[in-house]
């Protein structure tokens, strides 16, 4: 899985909050992953850029999830609040990546607090960057996609680990019975 986007027709703070909570459900299924990059500060903001050749990247991440609203049933202050909230809530790595509201705006994290550069993961968030492109941003949400989709290396396909998880996560693991030898 490279990325995961829900979409809902409106938006409320508390359909932010239960997407950003269903994102996260969805990551901790997935362990992080060793990306080929390495963390760099530049200006008090932190970059995420390729690993020099034969140099392991110091960063793990896990696939891209988005919220993406048709429309927003709220003020974009209230529903970016909501988002904020219930991603502080989780690990960094199980945090919901951006949140789109179609014809309106398009939100995601920034290692800077004033919101001038933006990441494509959580990872040493200082801040939500929210940007009101009004029709351009579906077009800046998809090229921040693609972005990541470029950047991110899957693990390798491990479906039984896959199902485990999710059997754990949901506590249906069934009956135990001992065997004796």
């Amino acid at each position: 899985m490279l990325a995961a986007i829900e979409i809902k027709s409106g938006l409320t703070s508390g359909k932010v909050a239960e997407a950003v909570r269903n994102g996260a459900s969805l990551k901790r299924l997935l362990q992080p992953v060793r990306q080929p990059m390495i963390r760099v500060t530049r200006a008090g903001a932190v970059l995420y850029e390729p690993a020099p050749a034969g140099t392991p990247g110091d960063v793990f991440w896990k696939p891209f999830t988005a919220i993406l609203g048709l429309r927003g049933d709220a003020r974009p202050e209230t529903l970016c609040k909501s988002f904020v909230d219930a991603n502080l809530e989780l690990d960094p790595v199980d945090r919901t990546n951006a949140f789109l509201v179609l014809d309106a705006f398009v939100a995601g994290w920034s290692s800077r607090s004033d919101g001038a550069v933006l990441q494509i993961y959580a990872e040493d968030a200082k801040a939500l960057a929210r940007f009101d492109l009004g029709k351009d941003s579906l077009l800046y949400f998809y090229a921040f996609l693609f972005d990541a989709i470029q950047t991110y290396e899957p693990p390798p396909l491990n479906l039984r680990g896959y199902v485990e998880a999710s059997l754990l996560e949901s506590d249906n693991l069934g009956q135990i019975i001992p065997v004796r030898g």
